[in-house]
């Protein structure tokens, strides 16, 4: 930050803005020297420029001369039922990271005076929280109110969110918010279908955005073919109607993904095509050890194969670092009954 301004010069700035706000004052930005604009910019913190440019009376002003950089804005939904609120990120150049708070319910109770932060037509009831550098705002009609807000600031800061997360997925309302197409971090909680989010994910896609959805059930043809576009913390995959050279390839490429968990069904391996999946991975049969005392450490896919008598056999793969493998852990699950035989086959 700048040297601070001589206190009656910003005194006068102040008067000057409220002013404008007030409508007892029309004047043209272009009518002040950019020196101004640099001082308002330097003096001004984080609140005082969502306060400013949000308004309707300055915000051509704030937006288009006294904002030099926009800012960093990253966006988080967070709800469970009983606490809804969405988190906004806002980090400006020089300035810390200031968190403001949209919530539905009005759970502060903080003997602390309240203030108005008018976006567009809407009047929010703002509040400073305890550290007096955040705050949070109570939105009438909150589910609607939420995405006029964040509209309103991508508007005013000419901005988009860098980071979006949307913690318990997404329903009708925000899924054809226009701002899933364009922030450059999509991750959406919950337990989800590629399919149901087809449109988002390829539209993303076509503008270089990987979406993260964090867990997901891979069952048909079509999510299938959107796997390469997504990406995921855990999984669960079905590749039961993938043959052993199909379902080695389709493990190289998650192999190559990190800080990820898959979980595999595949169809009923015989010895033979267990045998070829060995070969084709780069396994090899040089020694044999009990995987029981072991701890299994670094094992990030589980490939189950159903057999045709009803038992499952699990191969877990332990890894010196994505994608190079050193071992596998196979466990035969019985007729309800678990009986476990750990072979390990070293490369």
């Amino acid at each position: 930050m700048a040297d601070p301004i001589p206190a009656l010069f910003k005194l006068s700035l102040d008067a000057l803005i409220e002013h404008v706000k007030n409508k007892k004052l029309k004047f043209s930005p272009d009518q002040l020297p950019p020196t101004i604009h640099n001082m308002i910019w330097n003096d001004s913190t984080v609140l005082d420029l969502i306060i400013h440019t949000c308004h309707p009376e300055t915000r051509i002003w704030f937006s288009t001369r006294v904002i030099h950089i926009p800012p960093v804005l990253s966006v988080e939904f967070r709800g469970n039922g009983i606490v809804n609120d969405c988190q906004l990120k806002i980090r400006f150049e020089n300035r810390p990271t200031v968190t403001w708070t949209l919530a539905k319910f009005d759970w502060t109770e903080l003997p602390r005076p309240k203030f108005i932060i008018r976006t567009g037509n809407q009047y929010v009831s703002t509040q400073m929280d305890l550290n007096n550098a955040d705050f949070t705002s109570t939105l009438p009609n909150y589910d609607r109110s939420r995405l006029e807000v964040i509209n309103w600031i991508c508007k005013v800061f000419r901005c988009e969110i860098s980071e979006l997360v949307l913690h318990y997925g997404v329903d009708d309302r925000l899924l054809k918010w226009d701002k899933l197409k364009l922030a450059t971090s999509l991750t959406i909680g919950g337990s989800n279908k590629p399919d149901t989010f087809k449109e988002l994910i390829m539209e993303r896609h076509k503008n270089n955005l990987r979406t993260t959805l964090e867990t997901i059930n891979i069952e048909t043809p079509l999510q299938k073919e959107l796997m390469s576009f997504i990406d995921f913390t855990t999984a669960w995959i079905n590749f039961r109607d993938l043959k052993v050279d199909q379902l080695i390839e389709e493990f190289r490429l998650l192999s190559q993904r990190e800080h990820c968990i898959a979980a595999v069904r595949t169809m009923d391996l015989s010895n033979e095509d267990f045998e070829l999946f060995k070969a084709g991975m780069g396994f090899s049969d040089r020694s044999t050890t009990s995987m029981i005392n072991r701890r299994q450490t670094n094992s990030r896919v589980l490939l189950v194969s159903e057999l045709k008598d009803g038992k499952l056999t699990n191969f877990r793969f332990l890894e010196k670092e994505p994608g190079v493998y050193y071992a596998i852990i196979m466990n035969v699950n019985q007729n309800a009954r678990t009986h476990s035989w750990y072979h390990s086959w070293y490369t």
